[in-house]
Order: structure tokens, then C-alpha cells, then sequence
């Protein structure tokens, strides 16, 4: 008996060292006895002649020039197109034929691998609109866990191609709320379903990290992108009223931080692997989500809630209505001086079970399950 097949259309690699739910849905498909064509967004000559991308893209460029990768029931590949979407270059005739003008045919590359007639498309990044007209699928997903208008590189007019496309899905799934607006009228079940977590992958007896040994505690974490969302002066006024704590920021900054890195208690760390992050929660004190609150993050679901909760870490955030829906045990503060206070508060804590029993009821695996019965129920059998 053959293994059913998905190709999964989102924006990272499979191997990036940020995980986000389209990983660990890919890996629980594959788990599961699927085929999983893992696609990764578009690569182009820009990617090449700018250092910038050109670093940032380092491991698309590799699966590309070496035409993909198996491992473990997942085909990884990053595709090339000549004709890029950019949020100045996104007319009709791109969006509708980026896909086509690929190097090598990205038809071609699906085919060679098995995949030309898949099970289930799932999409995640507008730059796939165009993917289900390429493939004879038997049902069609859209995974919707941004405000894709929120984003500065997403055109108006992609956006609204990205709405359009979806009205053809069997299933919509929104991780936040308000993500689904009730008047697009799509014609098909929509289902909210936020982020989760593998719980079992932050308990264990790990290590403590080499670079905590010059970092006195309590340590108060925070990991993710350092991007436009992230409040540097909310962390940068916490720092200078707890001089006794250290601040670490583990993961890559895509904005300046020259200013908070110059905060002495303020320790910006490397990107580290899934598998790295464990240890630092393991040792770390509190865990922060200090984002400002902005129309992108009004619709955000945070995976790190639920991994800091997992590895027993008090989480403090700042206030927008998709982390009250969530309803888990994170202080919630409203402003920078509360934000401080709720750190404060949360070093105290010393019964950890409530965060770690949070966590495991929010699972990717009882959300796998519960998509997979959703995709029975309202398209044809996959």
C-alpha cells in the first residue's frame, strides 16, 4: 500500500532553525505514514546578488542546487523563479505565473518525486495561490497564522488574491480569531485552531548551556525573531530596574539593536536549533513576550507561550486579545511599569504544575488529530 501524499507550500525551510507549526504538522503527517513534499518560498536572482539575501537564503540556495532532499518521509526543496513576487513587482500576470517560470519546471520537480497527484495541498505563504491549478489533489487546506496585511512585503493586491484563493479550500485553519473575518464568505469549514507544542521535548535532565555560565541568575528569556514587533524599550526599562537580573535574547535580529545590546544585563545570544532550546529554557527563570501591539501582533498566537510554560517558565506578555483568548496562566500587562511588576512577580513562583499541565493540553499532536478528523469530514477521503 502506497503512502498518502501532502505538499506543504509555506515560507521556511524544513530545517530552519525557527520551527513553526507547518514543521511540526509536516513531521506528524510524516509520522503518520504521509508523504510530505515540504516547500519552502521563493528563491530568485535577487537572492543572489544582494549579501543580505543572499546569507538569509543560505540554506534555500543549497536544497535548490542540490534539487532537494529525503529524510524521514519529507522532501525538502526551495524553488527559483524568474519572475519573483516583490511588494513593487506583484501584478496579476507574476502571481498568476511566478510558479510557472521556475528553473528547473517546478511541475517537473513535483512529478519526479511523486507528488503530481497528491492527497492534500496545504498552504501557508500567498505565493502558492497559483499551486492547486498545478496538481490534481483530492482536498485543499489554507493555514492562515498571520494578518498577511500586517506585513509591509505583502502587496495589496496579493493579499487580496491570497482571499480570493481561499474561498476553493475544503478547510480554512486560523491559529488566532481574528484571523477569520466573517464576511468573506468562504463556502467552507473554518476551523480556529491556535499553536501548540511538544511538550515532551522540553523535560529532560539537559546540560546547563556553556554561554549561562557568564550569565548570573535569574535569568528572564526571551526567544524569536528580534523584529518591528519587539518593544526594545519595554525590555531596555526592565533591564535598567532589575540590574540584578540578566536579560537573554536568543535569536536573530532583522532590525537595529545596537542600543539594547549595549544594556550591560542585556545578552544577545545566537540563533539556536529546536533542539538546543530546551537547555535554555531548563535554566532560564522567566520567559517574556514583549511585543508592541500592532495590527500584525493583534493576531498572533505565540508558540513560545506554550514552549516556555512546557519547560515550567512563568511567562509575562504584553496585552492584546488573542493572548486573553488563550486563557492560559501568563501574567498579562498593560503597560511598561506592570510589565516589570509581573517579572518581578513571576520570579516568586515555585509551583510550576498549572504552566507545565497548560502546555501539555495544547499539544501538536491532539491538533493534528482534530485537523485530520476536520479534513475527513469536509472535503473528499484523503
Amino acid at each position: 500500500m502506497t503512502n498518502k501524499k501532502i505538499i506543504m507550500a509555506g515560507s521556511p525551510t524544513f530545517k530552519s532553525p525557527t520551527r513553526t507549526g507547518i514543521h511540526h504538522y509536516a513531521e506528524l503527517f510524516a509520522r503518520n505514514g504521509w508523504d510530505v513534499f515540504f516547500l519552502s518560498s521563493q528563491l530568485s536572482p535577487l537572492h543572489f546578488i544582494r549579501k543580505e539575501d543572499r546569507v538569509y537564503s543560505k540554506e534555500k540556495i543549497r536544497l535548490w542546487a542540490r534539487g532537494g532532499e529525503w529524510e524521514n518521509n519529507i522532501f525538502s526543496y526551495s524553488y527559483f523563479t524568474v519572475l519573483p513576487i516583490l511588494p513593487f513587482w506583484s501584478s496579476d500576470f507574476i502571481v498568476r505565473n511566478t510558479l510557472k517560470f521556475t528553473l528547473p519546471r517546478l511541475s517537473k520537480v513535483i512529478k519526479k518525486h511523486g507528488f503530481l497527484h497528491p492527497d492534500l495541498i496545504w498552504i501557508e505563504n500567498p505565493h502558492f495561490v497559483e499551486l492547486p491549478s498545478m496538481v490534481k489533489h483530492k482536498a485543499l487546506v489554507f493555514r492562515i497564522n498571520d494578518d498577511l496585511s500586517g506585513f509591509k512585503g505583502n502587496s495589496s493586491f496579493i493579499v487580496k488574491r491570497y482571499q480570493d484563493a481561499i474561498k476553493s479550500a475544503d478547510l480554512v485553519i486560523t491559529t488566532a480569531k481574528g484571523l477569520y473575518n466573517g464576511n468573506m464568505n468562504l463556502g467552507c469549514k473554518v476551523l480556529y485552531l491556535p499553536n501548540g507544542v511538544n511538550p515532551d521535548h522540553f523535560v529532560g535532565n539537559f546540560p546547563e548551556p556553556e554561554e549561562y555560565k557568564d550569565i548570573p541568575s535569574p535569568r528572564i528569556l526571551y526567544t524569536g525573531v528580534i523584529a518591528t514587533w519587539f518593544d526594545q524599550e519595554l525590555l531596555i526599562q526592565c533591564a535598567k530596574k532589575f540590574r540584578d537580573a540578566s536579560f537573554v535574547i536568543i535569536g536573530p535580529a532583522v532590525v537595529d539593536i545596537s542600543k539594547m545590546a549595549s544594556v550591560e544585563n542585556i545578552h544577545m545570544l545566537r540563533s539556536k536549533k529546536y533542539e538546543e532550546l530546551p537547555a535554555y529554557l531548563t535554566y532560564a527563570d522567566v520567559g517574556i513576550i514583549p511585543f508592541k501591539i500592532n495590527k500584525l501582533v493583534k493576531s498572533v498566537n505565540p508558540i513560545k507561550l506554550y514552549e516556555y510554560m512546557a519547560a515550567g517558565l512563568p511567562v509575562v506578555c504584553t496585552d492584546w486579545k488573542e493572548i486573553r483568548e488563550m486563557q492560559s496562566p501568563a501574567m498579562i500587562a498593560r503597560d511598561a511599569g506592570t510589565f516589570c511588576e509581573c517579572i518581578e512577580r513571576s520570579l516568586e513562583i515555585k509551583e510550576k504544575g498549572e504552566l507545565v499541565s497548560y502546555a501539555r493540553s495544547n499539544s501538536w499532536e491532539s491538533r493534528f488529530q482534530k485537523i485530520v478528523h476536520e479534513i475527513e469530514r469536509a472535503g473528499p477521503p484523503v
